[in-house]
């Protein structure tokens, strides 16, 4: 006999509130049971969208960041930490340069709407792809479109629904949960509702199973222009991938930042490929493929 199957919009919370706790090997997607119905959204009250629209009106001013921090990866392919530069112009570029021990560099990653660079000096090795969620994963550890990555490392949740998409919501312990569905993939935000930041952003497939989580802490204020907004300082990255229908691979990428600046002035990404580098593509790098 099968089993009787949770509501889609149930199972969204579930995976929220539980945590999404995988480990990077092949695990299974947990579905404990939630003790109380979500709103729907013929009944949804038009003064719980205030806080959410607040949030995201915050991100407005935020255009370019220039900063430091550790990124540690996480994946089943490697695990390392790096210091990193990191520059970002959003909607159009992010740039961040990779050192491990030394300062020697790593890598320097190199992404604009349509393309993905990485060169990797030791190797004197340049590769060069298109602008997909596969080979942003080669290049900064985790799958995402270029606005999903560029705004988890700008500290800021990638609000892509339409409010009139809203499917549900749940408030509890001072923390609202926002279900849009658009298609047949879901976007769950979690919002404080004394703070009004967004502690956490996950997209779900169309079997409600999560594919990109990006949680955020650590809260503080850093200047953009004439204004200071909250930023958090602690932000983690996991994107899964699916081989069965309960079986998935996640992999973590955890981002500290020690310093940056909002909008900072003379504000300038430079990035040109050395002339003698070995050109590939970067569908056949090793490095964070399956």
């Amino acid at each position: 006999m099968p089993r009787p199957q949770m509501p889609h919009y149930l199972a969204a919370m579930v995976m929220l509130l539980a945590g999404l706790s995988m480990s990077c090997r092949t695990t299974k997607v947990e579905k404990p049971s939630f003790p109380n119905t979500p709103v729907q959204s013929q009944a949804i009250d038009e003064r719980y969208l205030v806080p959410l629209q607040k949030a995201a009106s915050g991100y407005q001013s935020i255009q370019t960041l220039e900063g430091y921090a550790n990124v540690e990866i996480d994946a089943p392919e490697i695990r390392q930490t790096l210091s990193c530069l990191v520059k970002i112009k959003r909607n159009e570029a992010m740039y961040i340069v990779g050192t491990i021990f030394l300062g020697i560099v790593a890598a320097e990653s190199f992404l604009r709407e349509d393309s993905v660079f990485v060169y990797v000096p030791l190797q004197n090795l340049l590769l060069v792809g298109q602008n997909k969620p596969e080979n942003i994963r080669r290049a900064v550890g985790f799958a995402a479109s270029f606005a999903q990555a560029s705004d988890a490392f700008l500290g800021i949740a990638h609000l892509s629904s339409p409010l009139d998409s809203l499917q549900s919501l749940h408030a509890q312990n001072g923390r609202i949960l926002y279900v849009f569905q658009v298609g047949a993939e879901k976007e769950v935000i979690e919002l404080d509702s004394l703070s009004q930041q967004i502690y956490a952003w996950v997209r779900l497939d169309s079997l409600s199973r999560p594919v990109l989580k990006v949680t955020f802490e650590e809260f503080e204020l850093a200047a953009a222009d004439s204004l200071q907004r909250l930023l958090p300082k602690r932000i983690e990255a996991i994107a899964w991938q699916y081989a069965a229908l309960e079986a998935s691979t996640a992999r973590r990428v955890k981002i500290y930042y020690l310093a940056r600046t909002i909008n900072p002035k003379d504000f300038a990404i430079s990035f040109q490929a050395p002339r003698a580098a070995m050109i590939r593509r970067l569908e056949e790098l090793n490095f964070f493929q399956r």
